[in-house]
């Protein structure tokens, strides 16, 4: 089962690097880059994705309006904050909508990549059916 993965980030090279950074852990993955929040709403309408990565710092307001919307009509979806500004108010906001990962730019390649073949991996293993082994008699 390929998953989707929307990137929100008004910075196109670290959107650039955060989809290399999905495809090296999902290669089978639709990666999906958007440099609005107004943008990533229209995409998560039109695509579902299961993973939203987000800056939403560069959002402005938006980006943790488009983080509550998510949680409220898509709570499936694993959410990942990548913040280049962070502050004490948004560490807050974010802990308070319980987003499933938070890292602060920069972060370690590794750290996210970690992060995100834990997510893909357990979003992946939700949707899978395990066939049986193939038992061949002689």
């Amino acid at each position: 089962m390929a998953v989707h993965v929307l990137i929100v980030d008004a910075d196109m090279s670290a959107a650039a690097v955060t989809h290399a950074i999905v495809k090296r852990v999902a290669p089978e993955a639709t990666v999906v880059c958007e440099s609005t929040s107004d943008r990533g709403w229209l995409s998560i309408q039109q695509m579902t994705p299961d993973v939203l990565i987000i800056d939403p710092v560069v959002q402005g307001p938006g980006g943790t309006l488009l983080i509550q919307l998510c949680k409220e009509e898509h709570p499936a979806m694993r959410i990942v904050v990548l913040a280049s500004l962070p502050t004490p108010a948004l560490r807050a906001t974010v802990k308070r909508l319980n987003i499933d990962v938070y890292l602060e730019k920069p972060a370690a390649m590794a750290a996210l990549a970690d992060k995100l073949r834990t997510l893909i991996l357990s979003r992946e293993a939700a949707g899978l059916v395990i066939p049986l082994p193939n038992i061949h008699h002689p």
